[in-house]
C-alpha cells in the first residue's frame, strides 16, 4: 500500500515503513507503524487525521517531544533513542524510545 504521507507501506501485524527523523540534532531511522487488524481494512478517520497532522507538522511535534523529554531528564539526548512512531486506530500517536 502507498500512503500519501509515509510512502510505501508493508503489512505485518499493521502497516509499517521506515522514516528518518531528527531529534536533538541527530538523525534517526524509525519504524512508522500504523495499527491495523486486517490488511484490507480502511484506515479509520481519526487515524488518518493523526497521520496527516503529524506529516504536516512533524518539525513542531518533534520540538515538543524534545521539550517533554528534557523536562523528564536533562540528559534526554543521550538517554532516549527513538525507535517507532506509532499511530493507533483511535488516532493516538506516540514516539516509542
Amino acid at each position: 500500500m502507498t500512503d500519501p504521507f509515509f510512502g510505501e507501506l508493508t503489512y505485518s501485524v499493521g502497516w509499517k515503513a521506515k522514516r528518518e527523523i531528527t531529534l536533538f540534532g541527530s538523525a534517526y531511522t524509525v519504524t512508522v507503524k500504523i495499527q491495523a487488524y486486517e490488511p484490507d481494512a480502511a484506515m479509520p478517520p481519526a487515524q488518518q487525521s493523526a497521520c496527516c497532522s503529524y506529516a504536516e507538522q512533524e518539525i513542531g511535534y518533534l520540538a515538543q517531544i524534545e521539550q517533554l523529554m528534557l523536562a523528564d531528564s536533562p540528559n534526554a539526548a543521550k538517554r532516549f533513542t527513538p525507535r517507532t512512531l506509532l499511530f493507533k486506530v483511535s488516532g493516538a500517536c506516540a514516539l516509542l524510545c
